[in-house]
């Protein structure tokens, strides 16, 4: 299997660090990468302010644009949205100064992104959908293994933007030397799935609002 296009794929610091069922996954993971013809596998470093630009407080800038569409919503019936729903109003009640920095904050990642992180590759492998989801850049996550306990271990592949192509050429690449995809996790032994199903019914909730409790708060 050779790629369409000669592809330069990056790896951010820390990827492959450790010894752990996903390290060891992940390490195999780029040998297959490094394999495939038309594939070079290269370290790439982060963005400046990485850390700052990517962390919770720049998160919470997309949340006016997630709660933007559903304001009628939130208006009529808080009880739709079940216990998430302090989210969904945080959303609505961010204030304009903190929404414009937060968008100029998202410009200047994305320069960076672009100007920084993709002077090095074509396309990227993250640990994470963020920050590339929010800032409307391509990503696809498809399987590379499993743990020690049967469950599944993926990868992230973010892109330039409108690169889907290069995208899905990676990884129909991968797939094709590979077969994690056609695998899937055992089924649980009765016993434990029988225990995980009882479990809603007798684990103590007394630390949590159901959706009516919160919409009553909220009046």
């Amino acid at each position: 299997m050779t790629l369409r296009w000669k592809t330069r794929i990056g790896v951010l610091p820390g990827f492959t660090t450790g010894t752990s069922a996903t390290a060891l996954a992940r390490q195999a993971y780029l040998a297959k990468l490094a394999a495939i013809p038309g594939a070079e596998v290269v370290d790439v470093p982060l963005p400046d302010e990485w850390a700052l630009l990517t962390g919770n407080a720049f998160n919470n800038v997309r949340l006016p644009e997630r709660s933007e569409p559903f304001l009628p919503y939130l208006r009529s019936d808080l009880r739709g949205f079940g216990v998430s729903v302090t989210g969904w109003l945080q959303g609505a009640l961010l204030g304009a100064n903190e929404f414009l920095t937060g968008q100029r904050a998202k410009l200047l990642l994305m320069e960076r992104v672009l100007d920084q992180l993709f002077a090095h590759c074509d396309v990227v492998v993250q640990t994470s959908p963020v920050p590339f989801d929010i800032l409307g850049l391509p990503e696809i996550a498809f399987p590379i293994g499993f743990t020690e306990t049967g469950v599944p271990i993926g990868t992230i592949l973010g892109g330039l933007p409108y690169g889907e192509d290069r995208l899905l050429s990676v990884a129909a690449a991968y797939q094709a030397v590979t077969d994690w995809h056609r695998r899937r996790p055992a089924d649980p032994p009765a016993p434990a799935a029988a225990a995980r199903s009882a479990t809603p019914a007798t684990a103590p909730t007394a630390w949590r609002l159901t959706a009516d409790e919160v919409a009553e708060l909220a009046q």
